[in-house]
């Protein structure tokens, strides 16, 4: 799994990205001391804080919450049971707890976005593999604070588990309508390539209005923080 990381990381998604953008490994934490799971594939952006980062590549660490804008599982193959391991873990993420200064009235901007990247399934239809990741969050929503361009802010729930890439099945996400929107695959790998797309589209908008939070509340918080791990 780890050589398929890296073949991700390296032939996908690095040549979609922003310069500024990098490709980890690690955990997500937020200034409280919490910690997400272990993640497979963290998109973060470098120039909104740094994270702490450790090894040969200086790849693998701990990646502050509000500088990180995807989270990828990446599954051999789609089971019942990996679905629900990969929300859980989406739902470590989305307990993180942001700074004051990237919410509104305690609901952030927002929100890392957890993604599902199976190479194979068990399922044997789209509708079946889709069902799975659908029906395990129907009830469970985390808040984003939109802000439109007249200034008016609006709150959006989103499931924790929010965009799944099925190989040989398809692509789906949650969408701005509050509605999950569907790719089938087709032959030429389309729901990859969707996902890609999807990927590089966003990281403009999320990127906006995250450039100079301050990173000191990683030092003041009320819990471990990134400055008492680089100590141990």
């Amino acid at each position: 799994m780890g050589q398929i990381r890296e073949i991700l990381a390296r032939e996908m998604l690095r040549p979609v990205l922003p310069a500024s953008v990098g490709v980890g490994t690690g955990k997500i934490v937020d200034h409280l001391g919490s910690e997400s799971r272990q993640i497979d594939l963290i998109i973060f952006d470098r120039n909104v804080m740094a994270p702490l980062v450790y090894g040969s590549l200086g790849e693998v660490g701990l990646f502050p919450v509000e500088a990180c804008y995807y989270a990828i599982e990446i599954k051999s193959k789609s089971t019942p049971a990996e679905v629900r391991k990969t929300i859980l873990g989406a739902r470590s993420i989305c307990d993180l707890e942001y700074v004051p200064e990237f919410c509104i009235n305690g609901i952030p901007r927002e929100r890392v976005v957890p993604v599902l990247l199976a190479l194979d399934t068990t399922a044997r239809t789209w509708e079946t593999e889709r069902d799975r990741w659908i029906a395990d969050q129907h009830d469970v929503r985390y808040p984003i604070a939109l802000t439109s361009p007249n200034g008016r802010v609006t709150r959006f729930d989103v499931p924790p588990l929010r965009v799944a890439c099925v190989v040989g099945r398809g692509y789906g996400y949650f969408n701005m309508d509050g509605q999950w929107a569907w790719l089938p695959a087709e032959p030429d790998r389309r729901e990859v390539l969707g996902l890609m797309a999807g990927i590089a589209n966003s990281i403009p908008s999320f990127a906006s209005g995250r450039l100079g939070l301050p990173f000191g509340h990683y030092f003041t918080g009320e819990g471990p923080s990134l400055a008492s791990n680089a100590e141990g």
